[in-house]
């Protein structure tokens, strides 16, 4: 069941036909949701009943931002949003207002944003507001300062009567709450309202392991970008035009190859006559074969371990850097991404540009840093002071990129960088490979153990941090 289903909706209507197609860029929306749900009759009619109605109401607002992916470039001029609910016409207060603007800001996860609630009608059972880009607006840090302390003032109307239960409410659907993160669910059908809480539930277990990293002293920046790790981006579109000039060739070089594992060391093999460019294999381990359907091993995919090896490595080599570094465009980058190299690489940069807009600048390790060099010495520092945990500090978001079989929460990087997101309360942003099953992912974020992660290579899982590969 969705959210929308389970807060009692009888209909959603938009005034575009086709609701769950929200344009990119859109300058101004109205959306009208209604809800079926009579709330009169709750047990406690001044608190019982106000609380079931509120969050009801937070259920649709989050349920429909999820929906419609909105995003900080969806905001170029004014969305204008309307909702609406049956209710007992019990006037909404400031309060509540206010607390509606800081959960929009949050969910929406916008660093420039300014949420501006223009009527919560006392008769009508109607809220508007509006969301426009503004400099000089609360980032989410802010907006999670704010409303905490909000919380921990005994003064504040979020303590007394109907808002206290409310607010805690939010707060855990918002994802503000220290061991909370947001969801962020590309098909309209995925959240399902079980499957909120338990996928917030697996991820605060993430912060035991958090807790027990501390807080580093902030060093000075370097005034050399090329120096600092969240300037080692590229941008989408830079990734999506990679990817248009290497498809058709890395699918027929991985036809040609495969992979095979023997005492520990991973053995290339090549068609014959297939098309390698280089003469040692980098140091791997290779063998020849005429008949490609005879060739023992798993057949090569055109994954990130693919591009790694067969561009990134030989085209840096000489350079002795990073694939991003090499490209250095000299700008910060919005978005920490974090995926496993399992996945196909088109279905990488495919996701990337549906969950992002081409200008958005995104942190990409395999392409951050520097794949000759020996990794695990580069990151054998104090970890929050390493290239990767401070490019996800002062990235604006994390964006969780999750592969089909759902094997991110499993691989122990990507399970740290989660929890280093989760200790600096970033917003993070969930996004689903189209064919997903998320009641598969409700049930194994629920289940999520860190004991249980896995990394490449087994020294690496054994290993005293553990932290190596994804």
């Amino acid at each position: 069941m969705s959210f929308a289903s389970s807060c009692g909706l009888l209909w959603v209507t938009a005034c575009c036909p086709l609701l769950h197609s929200l344009p990119r860029r859109s300058h101004c929306r109205t959306t009208t949701w209604e809800s079926d749900t009579d709330l009169r009759h709750a047990p406690d009619q001044h608190e019982g009943g106000i609380n079931e109605q509120l969050l009801a109401i937070n259920k649709v607002l989050h349920s429909e931002l999820l929906r419609h992916r909105l995003r900080a470039d969806s905001f170029e001029k004014c969305c204008r949003w309307r909702l609406s609910f049956s209710c007992d016409k019990e006037k909404l207060s400031s309060a509540f207002d206010r607390l509606l603007e800081l959960s929009i800001a949050h969910a929406c996860g916008i660093v420039a944003t300014r949420v501006v609630v223009l009527s919560s009608g006392s008769t009508t059972g109607e809220v508007d507001f509006t969301i426009t880009e503004d400099p000089a607006a609360a980032s989410p840090s802010d907006v999670i300062e704010e409303l905490r302390d909000q919380l921990g003032d005994a003064l504040s109307p979020f303590r007394t009567g109907a808002f206290a239960k409310f607010a805690s409410c939010v707060l855990q659907l918002s994802g503000v709450l220290p061991s909370q993160h947001c969801l962020w669910a590309p098909d309209p059908a995925a959240p399902l309202a079980e499957a909120l809480d338990p996928v917030a539930e697996g991820l605060s277990r993430l912060n035991e392991l958090a807790e027990s990293v501390a807080h580093p002293d902030e060093e000075q920046e370097d005034e050399d970008v090329a120096k600092r790790p969240e300037y080692w981006g590229l941008r989408v579109r830079d990734l999506s035009e990679f990817n248009s000039s290497i498809h058709d060739e890395l699918v027929s070089y991985c036809q040609d190859h495969h992979v095979h594992f023997e005492h520990g060391h991973c053995i290339h093999l090549c068609k014959h006559g297939a098309n390698c460019p280089w003469g040692d294999h980098e140091g791997v381990l290779h063998d020849k074969t005429r008949d490609a359907s005879r060739m023992p091993g798993t057949p090569l995919l055109p994954n990130m371990h693919a591009v790694v090896s067969r561009y990134v490595k030989p085209q840096t080599r000489a350079k002795g850097t990073s694939w991003a570094a090499m490209k250095l465009l000299g700008l910060r980058i919005t978005h920490f991404v974090t995926h496993t190299w399992e996945e196909l690489f088109s279905d990488f940069v495919g996701s990337l540009e549906a969950a992002l807009s081409p200008d958005n600048v995104v942190w990409v390790c395999s392409l951050a840093l520097n794949q000759n060099a020996n990794i695990t010495e580069m990151l054998d520092v104090e970890l929050l002071k390493s290239p990767f945990a401070v490019a996800l500090r002062r990235a604006s978001r994390q964006l969780v990129l999750l592969d089909r079989d759902l094997k991110v929460p499993t691989r122990s990087w990507c399970a740290y960088e989660l929890a280093i997101a989760t200790k600096f309360a970033m917003p993070t942003f969930l996004w689903p490979h189209p064919g997903s099953d998320v009641e598969k992912l409700r049930r194994k974020v629920k289940s999520l153990d860190l004991r249980d992660a896995v990394a490449s290579k087994k020294e690496d899982e054994e290993s005293p941090m553990g932290w190596r590969y994804k």
